[in-house]
């Protein structure tokens, strides 16, 4: 409907874009809109099978400038590994892994979204604010990524390591083949097997994402891309 709307109010010169942010198999939306539109992706694999456009996941550098970030009191971590998200089937591996960390001393704040749960289970938590999220971010050591199955994209929680320099620990093991990646020592892909070693991973200290690889993934860049029709490498 949006991009209907759109369509009839723009003229016919004006290029048009529709960028997804989630796996093609999300919704199939994408199908009802006219060819005006160009079609995006985040994920690589979705743009060679559906002859979509890739651009990559991007973040925006502007965060850290709020100074609602830059003067929040806080400044050390109080929390080894944060995770913020709605189930989307992820409440039992998220449980269960809180409960095994947390034998071993791992602090883990994990909060599973969901406004109407919350009223009657301490499981669920409300939702918060991104400009809250951020401040979560700056606060711990590690975020947690959980991808939905069939994913391969980068998502947001990768993009917010990059932005404050956090370890990433995933379960996209896709990451294992990503050339930007696939040997970065504050990424940890985890697995069935390997979750034992996910404390060790927690305990060293983070190092500095490399320059080059930040720029790639900047909002700049990624507007850069799309503007000149440039795809992501």
């Amino acid at each position: 409907t949006y991009c209907n709307e759109i369509e009839n109010y723009v003229g016919k010169d004006i290029r048009l874009i529709l960028y997804l942010l989630n796996p093609a198999f999300f919704s199939e939306d994408y199908k009802k809109i006219s060819t005006r539109w160009e079609i995006w992706s985040f994920m690589k694999e979705d743009a060679l099978k559906y002859n979509f456009k890739y651009g990559a996941t991007f973040y925006n550098p502007q965060l850290l400038a709020q100074n609602s970030i830059e003067k929040d009191s806080q400044t050390s971590t109080d929390c080894d590994l944060l995770f913020v998200g709605t189930d989307k089937g992820r409440k039992g591996f998220l449980l269960n892994l809180k409960s095994q960390l947390e034998k071993n001393k791992v602090v883990c704040d994990f909060k599973l979204v969901d406004n109407f749960r919350s009223l009657f289970s301490r499981k669920y938590s409300r939702e918060i604010s991104y400009k809250y999220l951020c401040r979560l971010n700056k606060r711990t050591s590690a975020i947690l990524d959980v991808v939905q199955e069939g994913q391969t994209g980068l998502t947001l929680r990768i993009m917010e390591g990059l932005l404050f320099n956090k370890k990433i620990v995933t379960t996209n093991q896709y990451l294992s083949k990503n050339k930007d990646f696939r040997n970065c020592p504050n990424i940890y892909i985890l697995n069935q097997n390997n979750i034992t070693g996910l404390q060790a991973f927690l305990n060293k200290p983070t190092q500095e994402y490399p320059l080059n690889i930040k720029k790639k993934y900047s909002f700049d860049e990624w507007l850069d891309r799309l503007i000149k029709k440039v795809e992501a490498k």
